[in-house]
């Protein structure tokens, strides 16, 4: 009777946890500085990333763009804190043309009103100006910028060509809404199937589409993935799998119990191993 108390309690307060951070505990000074440093950096890797595919390196930072584009909504609607990507320093060929058109369209008429007021004289307006016509089709590609100091904040997620593709990560922080990300990946696995528009409408709320959304680009070759969970998962299956084990190998041995000795002196001897076991899971 005894056990079978101690079993009923236990198995009320019985929880499976397959979080794979509770099986590393930080001291405590060293979890309030991770706290600090996280909140002072306004990062806090959540060990969920996107996974962006491309044909080319140019291909990928395009992909890149239309995705983080999406991020930002995100942050804004507080589905998320952060992320850190390649493209947060190293823009598009195409984004780095628009750019210097608009420097052009916008900036170059006034260049003289401007820095004339900071009292820059008329050679410094010139040099500037022709500054400006130097770069027309210069851009700063991939091997260029991994060349500079600034690119080791992002060097780790760049993994670059892979045989005949080209890959870069996105590394999530603060995740607050696990389920607003999948259907990110989702979109892009219809736009592959051709069946993106839908989908998109769906997911920016019938508002007009991006740039990347009208010409069928938007998150195409994007993946999600998330090993604390999948690493989860796992160890759900894996315990599942074995309590199936268990309970196959005591109906077994239970039955062959009682084909041996019969059902009462089996139920004897098959009550005392049962218990224990019972005990141990309950305590």
């Amino acid at each position: 009777m005894i056990v079978v108390v101690l079993s009923v309690l236990g198995f009320l307060r019985l929880q499976a946890n397959y979080d794979v951070r509770g099986l590393y505990k930080m001291s405590d000074t060293l979890a309030a500085s991770e706290k600090k440093a996280a909140a002072i950096l306004q990062h806090g890797s959540s060990g969920q990333y996107f996974l962006i595919r491309g044909n080319s390196a140019e291909q990928v930072l395009e992909r890149e763009e239309a995705l983080t584009a999406r991020l930002d909504q995100g942050i804004v609607a507080g589905h998320l804190g952060s992320y850190v990507s390649t493209t947060l320093l190293l823009p598009s060929q195409a984004r780095q043309e628009r750019t210097w058109r608009l420097v052009g369209d916008k900036l170059m008429p006034g260049l003289e009103v401007q820095m004339g007021l900071l009292d820059f004289d008329a050679a410094a307006v010139a040099s500037a100006r022709q500054a400006w016509q130097d770069q027309a089709g210069k851009y700063q590609d991939v091997d260029s910028y991994f060349r500079l100091p600034m690119s080791s904040l992002t060097r780790n997620l760049w993994i670059g060509q892979v045989g005949d593709e080209w890959f870069s990560a996105v590394m999530l922080m603060k995740v607050k809404d696990k389920a607003w990300l999948k259907p990110l990946e989702t979109e892009s696995q219809a736009l592959a199937a051709g069946t993106g528009s839908g989908v998109s409408a769906s997911l920016s709320g019938g508002a007009d589409p991006s740039p990347g959304q009208a010409n069928g680009h938007a998150l195409a070759g994007i993946a999600l993935f998330d090993k604390v969970t999948d690493i989860g998962e796992v160890l759900h299956d894996l315990s599942v799998s074995a309590l199936w084990v268990l309970a196959v190998a005591y109906a077994i041995i239970f039955f062959g119990l009682v084909w041996l000795y019969g059902w009462r002196p089996a139920i004897r001897l098959f009550v005392i191993p049962l218990a224990a076991s019972l005990l141990t899971l309950a305590l």
